[in-house]
């Protein structure tokens, strides 16, 4: 009987050491997993404040495009402004131009028709 109980002992404390080196091997995992745990929140935290700087970057780059293009917008308007003012002064010049054509043709034509026509006193003048 004596030597059941021992045995018993015997097994009840290798069963109470295997549990002991589970507990411990258990412990030393979760030691490990809270290590690599506390390195993942780093990185997550280290990306959040990666990720709030960029959008940052990305909102100030958007502002800028806008101010680029609503100037660009107001130098587009200013010259198409600018050629509308300088397309009517040409058609203006045109215009008179032609009239002054027009003009120095009648003083031509004017001019060759005074040539071909004697002169009065130039009649007067030959006797």
């Amino acid at each position: 009987v004596l030597e059941r109980v021992q045995k018993k002992a015997m097994e009840k404390e290798s069963q109470l050491e295997s549990t002991k080196q589970q507990v411990i091997a258990s412990k030393l995992e979760a030691k490990k997993l809270q290590n690599r745990n506390t390195k993942l929140e780093k990185h997550i935290h280290k990306f959040k404040d990666d990720y709030e700087t960029l959008k940052k970057q990305n909102e100030s780059l958007k502002e800028q495009v806008e101010i680029s293009m609503s100037s660009q917008d107001v130098v587009s308007m200013q010259l198409e402004k600018q050629l509308q003012i300088l397309l009517a002064e040409k058609q203006k010049l045109q215009s008179e131009n032609q009239k002054l054509q027009s003009e120095n043709n009648g003083l031509q034509e004017l001019l060759s028709y005074s040539y071909a026509m004697p002169c009065e006193g130039e009649d007067e003048l030959s006797l």
